[in-house]
């Protein structure tokens, strides 16, 4: 994931001058092409982020579990929950002794959860 986010930014500020640039009647059709591109990847990103929950709840982990649990009720995670969630994600990581499959699910929703909650300064 985190060599998509590059390209999504370029995508992003490329519209936004393009947007910036357009002073005709064609603005609004603009406008509406990038409102439909803005959902179609706000819906991607979710669903990663609830195919990524799903796949890496385990009983072994409840602490993982917990904010993951919280994730999947649809509630916004406090800063301190979203620092912990990247930091347990983080070990899961770590460990790369395990499933493939959990291990790159866990790396895409840490790049989810650090874009989602603005947690790009550094965490003391």
């Amino acid at each position: 994931m985190e060599k998509y986010l590059p390209y999504l930014s370029i995508l992003v500020a490329m519209s936004a001058i393009a947007l910036s640039q357009l002073k005709t009647r064609g603005l609004a059709a603009v406008e509406v092409r990038l409102v439909a591109i803005e959902t179609k990847v706000a819906l991607y990103w979710s669903t990663i982020e609830r195919n990524a929950a799903q796949l890496l709840h385990s009983p072994h982990r409840p602490e993982l579990d917990r904010l993951l649990d919280k994730h999947l009720a649809g509630e916004t995670l406090s800063t301190a929950e979203a620092w912990e969630l990247t930091r347990l994600l983080d070990e899961l990581i770590n460990q790369r002794d395990g499933d493939l499959n959990q291990l790159f699910m866990a790396q895409q929703l840490k790049q989810v959860t650090i874009a989602k909650y603005g947690l790009h300064e550094a965490h003391v």
